[in-house]
């Protein structure tokens, strides 16, 4: 896709879709709370706009498939969850994860912090951490979801990496939606800060997950906050959950000196597309334990 980009600063494409059902954007609000985007885009993304609650906005990157989309992938970042870099640009964040996904035949919604937490959702033992499991984070992920189907009337499938993985678990056992198909958690963190007190996967109510759960872990996952050995037990807390699975990643390479960001094994760096792969097979059934290198 590097070849297929549309030049110049372009500006936010406000996503209108059933004005019955969605309020109109705030669109000045929701500016002066989060910065703006200054990059450029392919031209099947786009940068899109929701109201998902009264004054409070939330932007997606959203990637198109070229044809008629098999489903949707609704994307929520790790981090502090903020889906541009300070200076408003986008650069190559999360494009090992969503392109493969729009090149299978996906749509995919990278999702934005919401407007009323510009500074992000924390990360690093924050109280504001606690959002991610909260019932407002469940009112933005039910208007994500319908203005997403309203698009593509096609199963939803949640995935989040490293503390978007927390945003997951959250929302498919708050959501209790039909619509969503799945849930796939990427580098889970569990045991997080002083004596395992800080926000992690299993302060989401995961026993009343109902969907498909897929855990997804690199063996080397150097990140203090999110172990291979404890991921493995996740699967059996989604007691509820018709069908669970344990996706192991080997292989790769680390080339940042932090574990927990950058280009290294918590990110799947070097096997990205193999991760998506993997993850894609599973989801339509198949029973893949391992990928990689």
């Amino acid at each position: 896709m590097a070849g297929d980009r549309a030049g110049g600063h372009l500006a936010e494409i406000v996503f209108r879709v059933l004005p019955a059902l969605l309020a109109a954007v705030h669109g000045a609000a929701l500016a002066q709370t989060l910065p703006d985007f200054r990059g450029a885009l392919a031209r099947n993304e786009e940068i899109v706009r929701i109201e998902t609650r009264p004054g409070v906005g939330v932007r997606m990157l959203v990637d198109q498939p070229r044809g008629p989309a098999k489903g949707v992938f609704i994307l929520f970042p790790g981090g502090d969850g903020t889906l541009l870099y300070p200076d408003g640009t986008l650069g190559g964040r999360f494009g090992g994860f969503r392109l493969p996904l729009a090149e299978a035949g996906y749509a995919v919604a990278t999702v934005d912090v919401p407007s009323d937490h510009p500074r992000g959702l924390g990360g690093k033992g924050e109280k504001v951490e606690v959002f991610r499991i909260s019932p407002e984070h469940t009112a933005d992920g039910r208007a994500i979801v319908n203005a997403l189907h309203a698009r593509w009337p096609v199963p939803v499938t949640l995935i989040g990496h490293s503390m978007g993985a927390i945003s997951v678990a959250h929302l498919a056992a708050s959501l209790e939606d039909p619509r969503i198909a799945g849930a796939v958690l990427l580098s889970s963190p569990g045991e997080r800060g002083p004596r395992g007190h800080w926000f992690s996967t299993p302060h989401a109510a995961l026993s009343k997950v109902r969907v498909p759960v897929l855990v997804v872990h690199h063996r080397d996952d150097g990140c203090p906050g999110a172990r291979f050995l404890t991921a493995k037990f996740y699967p059996g807390k989604f007691t509820s959950s018709p069908r669970t699975g344990f996706l192991e990643v080997t292989g790769g390479r680390s080339e940042s000196s932090d574990p927990c960001s950058g280009n290294n094994f918590h990110s799947f760096f070097g096997v990205r597309s193999q991760v998506m792969q993997g993850v894609l097979r599973w989801l339509g059934g198949a029973d893949v334990e391992r990928v990689g290198e």
